[in-house]
């Protein structure tokens, strides 16, 4: 928010009225916990912004869209955003698949989105009018590739993840590229499909847990990779 506010300025950013900046993340649902924890900071820096008199004298105002967290949801949602505001910029999306999921939208649009927590290697590259203020995804796995056989000197390491999450596919290809660096080895990963709810989310786990204890005692890895989001606990 500030790095926007500082373009504004530097750009001598003049004229009338109030000046329009959207936020859009997963404000409803099982995910909406992180999306109004932005939402709320957000508006204290505005509101701190507007009581110091605004940019070059105008008074700053949020419009607020919610994505829910579902990629689909978001294209909508982004283009919608367009089409009924008047935002110079954009704050979010909250997670890698939604934020890669409209940032075509954006940059064609050639409006400056800018994300605090979407971390997928691949979000930025290429694209002009899109930022994030948070490390990749692969930078704290590279680090944890260095960690893991180094310092644990745990050299055999599996993989629990989602192919189809580019945040599950960043970590664990960062994750293997840093341990075989260091002489370790991921032989064995399984699939997981992490949106699953209920039944499905409970067959999902059994399924993985009876292939672990399938694998003969020598076989087995020294310690479990597990990128997967979290949810609160009353979810």
């Amino acid at each position: 928010m500030a790095l926007i506010l500082i373009a504004l300025l530097s750009s001598g950013f003049l004229g009338r009225g109030t000046l329009e900046i959207a936020a859009i993340g997963s404000t409803s649902g099982i995910y909406a916990e992180k999306g109004q924890a932005m939402v709320d900071g957000i508006n204290l820096y505005i509101d701190e912004v507007n009581r110091r008199g605004g940019i070059n004298g105008r008074q700053l105002r949020l419009r607020v869209f919610d994505d829910r967290g579902d990629p689909d949801l978001a294209r909508e949602r982004a283009r919608e955003l367009l089409e009924t505001t008047q935002a110079i910029a954009v704050l979010g999306h909250n997670f890698s698949a939604t934020a890669l999921a409209t940032r075509s939208i954006y940059e064609d649009a050639k409006i400056v989105v800018m994300t605090g927590s979407a971390t997928a290697d691949r979000l930025t590259d290429g694209f002009n009018w899109v930022y994030r203020v948070v490390p990749r995804t692969g930078l704290g796995a590279d680090v944890l590739g260095n960690y893991v056989p180094q310092v644990m000197n745990w050299k055999n390491v599996a993989a629990i993840y989602d192919p189809n999450d580019d945040y599950n596919l960043s970590m664990v290809e960062s994750f293997e590229a840093s341990l075989k660096a260091n002489n370790g080895s991921m032989d064995h990963t399984w699939e997981f499909n992490s949106s699953a709810q209920g039944a499905a989310l409970d067959r999902e786990v059994r399924n993985v847990v009876s292939q672990i204890m399938q694998l003969d005692r020598d076989d087995r890895p020294d310690c479990l990779l597990i990128p997967l989001q979290t949810l609160p606990a009353e979810c």
